[in-house]
């Protein structure tokens, strides 16, 4: 009877342990999908602003965006009278915001870190490049969260 019951005991622990190594297991491959594609977007997203940027420059200086600024290293940098009109636009301490960018991007609209963090305010796994879009974002994370996703640059621009 002993080994019967240790039997049935063995048989039904060992099916427990499958049932949970099966489940993590799936987790982790679940996980590990998950991450993948949100590696490849980013990638697919950096490829394409880094062919926009072949593209303008190609183009003619007097048909190009950043005609007043030839000869400069940051060629594609936004007109900082621009994206500082978007930022002005919205209910937030103005200069902090202004001085985010500048510490953050450096004004460049198409920055991309080591990190996946994109455009104006560096929106982490958020290939947002257009200026209007980057600070509409960061104005809706600013209202969910005030300054905190920009805490880690906080030296430079607090």
């Amino acid at each position: 009877m002993i080994g019967i019951s240790f039997g049935v005991q063995c048989a039904t622990e060992t099916a427990s342990h499958e049932a949970q190594h099966t489940a993590t297991t799936d987790s982790l491959q679940a996980w590990a999908d998950a991450h993948a594609l949100e590696w490849a977007l980013g990638e697919y997203a950096h490829a394409v602003a880094e062919q926009q940027r072949a593209e303008q420059q190609q183009q003619p200086a007097a048909e190009r965006d950043d005609a007043g600024l030839l000869g400069q290293d940051r060629w594609y940098l936004a007109d900082p009278a621009d994206w500082r009109t978007l930022v002005e636009q919205y209910d937030w301490d103005v200069a902090t915001a202004v001085r985010i960018v500048e510490c953050e991007s450096g004004g460049d609209e198409y920055a991309v870190s080591a990190t996946n963090d994109w455009g104006l305010f560096q929106l982490h796994n958020m290939a947002i490049t257009d200026p209007a879009e980057n600070i509409a974002y960061a104005y809706g994370m600013y209202l969910d969260r005030h300054w905190q996703p920009w805490a880690a640059s906080e030296q430079c621009w607090g």
